[in-house]
């Protein structure tokens, strides 16, 4: 298996190079409060489901909305 590396240089359990480039979406709009990070996320997890890091962004971010 091939460690791919997000944008900001750390180790993911990404399964493919498309869930890789909507993840470091991700990363860049939650940063910027962006209004799309949830749809990136969304997307993510769609092209991984398999993806923990994905899936514990996701159980933040309704917390969030508690």
């Amino acid at each position: 298996m091939t460690i791919l590396h997000d944008a900001s240089g750390a180790r993911t359990t990404i399964a493919s190079p498309d869930a890789l480039l909507h993840w470091n979406a991700t990363i860049e709009q939650i940063l910027a409060h962006a209004a799309a990070a949830p749809a990136s996320l969304a997307a993510t997890l769609d092209a991984d489901p398999a993806f923990a890091l994905g899936h514990a962004a996701k159980g933040l971010m309704l917390l969030t909305l508690a």
